[in-house]
This record gives C-alpha cells, structure tokens and sequence, in this order.
C-alpha cells in the first residue's frame, strides 16, 4: 500500500468524489492557481489522516502517553517515527523520480510511475496538472500544484486533529524528517550544490559513487551525531539534486519550510535564512 506523507502533502480521501465537475488542467503552465477546496473537503481530509496506517504502530496494542492520538472512531494509536519510513512517504509528495528509483535502480527514473487512482484524485481535487515532463523526459512535479498544497491542504497549526492539534500531530509524526530535509537541503545551498545541476553529470556521480556530488552528499550524511540519520540524509541529498536537476527545488523548500513557520518555530528561526524569502512575507 502506498504510503502518504501527511500533513505536508496532498491525502486526498475522498476530494475526488466530492468533486465530480472537476476536469484535469489542459496546460500545467497556465497562470491558473488551481481550485479552492470546499470547506467540508478540507474538514474531510484532516479528518481521514488520521486513518492512514501508521507502520510503526500498526498491529501493536497501543498503549500508554505514546497512543494520545485517535483515529476518527475513537481508537488511540503512536504517529511513526521511523526516519527512513518518513523520507519514504515524502515521494509521493515530491514525485516519482525523486529518490526511491535512484538508489534501488541505480539510475535516475525518467518516466512516471505515479499511480493511476491517486494522480486522477489530485488532479481531479485541484484542477491541475500533477507532474509536468521536460524535453528529455524528466518528471517535474507541476509546481502550482506545491503552491495549491501548501494553500488547501496544510492544515492551521491549532486545526483539531486526531484528538490533538495539527501541530502536534506533526511534531509527533513528521517534525523529525522534515528538519532533515530542510538540514540537508541548506547544507547543499550553501555548497553551491543545487545550482545548474546537470542531470548526465548527475548521474554519472551517482552510479560511481565519485564526483562532487557523491563527495557532497557523503560528507553531508556524517554531519549527525545519530547513527540512524546517515542513510536519510544521504538519501535526502540525491533527493535535492534530483530534484535540482529538473529544476523543481524552489516551491518543495517553500512546503517544507511552510511546515517548519507553522508547526516548528524553532527549527524555522534555524533555517529561515537558507529557505524562501517568501515565507517571510506571509
């Protein structure tokens, strides 16, 4: 079963059947900012992800101050935490070519593999393109559709859910993952690593395992004192360049760092300089 990244991304339960007029838009480029969820969808989706599996939890007996969060009929279960298990439900917010594909194929993906079912939800839900593909058959996630996210779906920071506050459903859940992400990414910003990233070059550094991107990601993935973060953060690296590479850096560091202004003060006032002026402005 897929899994979702909640809340920094698009669960869209059941968004498509409230919608049945929605079409899918013709031009992903148009200056068109996509459609406005209803009020009772948003209500529905906030309330349904905290339905979705959770994989460190699942079939365990939930029990004690961990199991303070419920599921929309009462029964109480542990958001997970697993770093690598949260990088992982990131791809579906950040496209199908970004991670997974390059480490397990040892080549970065040029074609979708995003499913059918919940490509046509989120296209039918926002009135969007999902992903658009340059000449060379890279996928870039449609960045309206990051901004339409961060407007429709990102919950406010007080919004009840699961029991608890949005806010504290993601410190409990995503808090952990997303720093990394955002710890990453400054750290190739600072490098000079997300500038006209040139995707054979790219490639080449990945499948050798040489090169600067290899050096940049390597050195990277040691500055943690937790041993279990070396294998996301080098994950997390690829994932920036891939993303680099297509061009699609700018509104995924906008997500993000909206999920750390939000829900994460202090981890935003830490990276506030390396993400997007304009999360300054809002």
């Amino acid at each position: 079963m897929r899994q979702f990244a909640v809340p920094l991304a698009l669960s869209l339960f059941g968004a498509a059947l409230a919608l049945p007029f929605a079409a899918i838009a013709d031009d992903p480029l148009a200056p068109y900012e996509g459609r406005p969820l209803p009020a009772l969808v948003k209500q529905l989706v906030w309330d349904k992800t905290c339905d979705i599996p959770q994989a460190e939890a699942e079939g365990d007996a939930c029990q004690g101050d961990v199991c303070r969060f419920k599921r929309s009929n009462g029964t109480p279960f542990k958001p997970q935490r697993a770093a690598w298990m949260d990088l992982t439900m990131f791809q579906w917010a950040a496209n199908q070519n970004a991670l997974q594909p390059a480490l397990v194929q040892a080549k970065l993906a040029r074609e979708s593999d995003f499913d059918g079912d919940a490509r046509l939800a989120v296209a039918l839900a926002s009135g969007l393109a999902v992903d658009i593909k340059s000449d060379d058959y890279l996928v870039q996630l449609n960045p309206l559709l990051v901004r339409w996210a961060i407007r429709e779906v990102l919950p406010p920071a007080n919004q009840s859910m699961c029991g608890k506050t949005a806010k504290e459903f993601y410190l409990a859940s995503f808090g952990g993952p997303t720093r990394l992400m955002v710890d990453v990414y400054a750290q190739l910003k600072a490098r000079g690593g997300l500038r006209a990233v040139k995707v054979a070059e790219l490639e080449q550094s990945f499948n050798e395992q040489k090169g600067r991107y290899a050096s940049m990601c390597q050195a990277i993935a040691k500055k943690t004192k937790v041993e279990d973060e070396t294998y996301p953060r080098t994950a997390s690296c690829w994932w920036w360049l891939r993303r680099a590479a297509s061009g699609g850096t700018d509104e995924l560091a906008l997500l993000f760092g909206r999920a750390l202004r939000d829900y994460d003060g202090d981890a935003y006032k830490t990276y506030a300089s390396s993400l997007p002026a304009e999360l300054k402005l809002k």
